[in-house]
């Protein structure tokens, strides 16, 4: 059935109707008392499903980028599908065009995956009530909110879903994989991880770097100077503040654009390549391993000594490259284009919202 099509510019309006949800405030000092931090605002029959239900989908439609609503390939799963996914979204919401973005990105994931899905929304110090932002499906919605003040970044958004894994409720819904992006990663279709090219990979891959090698990739973005700086292992290079020690903390010796020194570069250099926009996709065993190779240790520590900015922030995309690639999932290999599953929307983008009348 051919869609129907309502454009929608990133200007409309907030909406502030009431929901069931979960909401929890989480400060640097207190994120790993998750459980006890936990209260309910509302009645939520639906807000944690037990176990996967047959989709149900109705005719609110779901929202893609203007001029792009697909047209032929079936829209939602199967009543058989058994994944149950955590979608760890990590968002900073300050004006209503930011909104709306969120609102996009949990209406498509509710729409996609419906009681297979888990909303776990980081707040990251919104300046808006994010619950607000939740569109027209709130009623059904899977979600705990936490507000993590000050923010922190991408990294509070996997320090958080980590953090919150081990808490009753997520594990009650024994989840099967974990997605971590930002409310501006728009999911296009429903994920199939049955044809997923790793067990771990990134999402929104650049089409255009499709086939590039690793060391290229590790070194996309820096520009001539910081990538000599790099070479010559000097301290003007990006990564030697930040990045470079996360990895060494954690027993990884990383090639280049890394710098290191001492007792870790005796050890077998890992060839890596940065992963676009931090977004990737776990199945839960693979997830849980991070916890293993240090990176919830080392990135706590850093944090406290170091507070999360937006440098931090740029330079994640090489250290979530180099877990991948640690864990044995490189991204030259593992990774879906940026098109595939998700799309990122930059802040001049319009939206548009599809609807489908088919059910499976």
């Amino acid at each position: 059935m051919a869609a129907h099509i309502l454009k929608v510019m990133l200007l409309q309006s907030v909406h502030t109707l009431p929901l069931a949800l979960v909401i929890e405030q989480v400060s640097p000092t207190t994120s790993g008392a998750a459980e006890s931090m936990l209260r309910s605002v509302a009645d939520e029959p639906h807000a944690i499903a037990s176990k996967p239900d047959a989709h149900v989908s109705d005719n609110t439609g779901f929202w893609s980028t203007e001029g792009d609503c697909p047209l032929t390939e079936p829209l939602f799963r199967s009543s058989h599908q058994m994944e149950r996914i955590v979608f760890a979204i990590g968002a900073h919401v300050p004006n209503s065009e930011n909104c709306l973005l969120l609102e996009a990105s949990i209406t498509n994931i509710h729409k996609f995956h419906g009681n297979n899905s888990m909303i776990l929304l980081v707040d990251n110090d919104s300046p808006l009530d994010v619950s607000g932002c939740m569109g027209a499906e709130r009623a059904g919605l899977n979600v705990l909110i936490k507000r993590v003040a000050p923010s922190r970044y991408e990294m509070g958004t996997w320090e958080t879903a980590h953090s919150m894994l081990d808490s009753t409720r997520m594990r009650a819904w024994e989840p099967t994989h974990i997605v971590l992006i930002q409310h501006s990663n728009l999911l296009l279709r429903p994920m199939d991880f049955a044809k997923a090219p790793c067990r771990a990979f990134s999402l929104t891959h650049w089409p255009r770097f499709h086939q590039t090698p690793l060391h290229k990739l590790a070194y996309r973005g820096l520009g001539p100077r910081q990538r000599e700086a790099c070479h010559l292992q000097l301290a003007t290079c990006p990564l030697y503040p930040w990045a470079s020690p996360l990895a060494t903390c954690m027993g990884i010796h990383c090639t280049e654009p890394c710098v290191q020194s001492g007792p870790i570069t005796h050890q077998r250099a890992l060839e890596w390549g940065l992963a676009f926009d931090t977004a990737a996709a776990f199945e839960m065993s693979e997830f849980l391993r991070l916890q293993d190779i240090g990176l919830w240790k080392c990135l706590g520590e850093s944090m406290s000594r170091d507070p999360p900015n937006k440098d931090h922030s740029t330079q994640f995309e090489r250290v979530v490259g180099i877990l991948l690639a640690k864990l044995g999932n490189p991204t030259n290999v593992c990774h879906e284009v940026d098109g595939h599953y998700f799309t990122k929307i930059h802040g001049k983008t319009a939206l548009q919202k599809c609807s489908d009348g088919s059910l499976m």
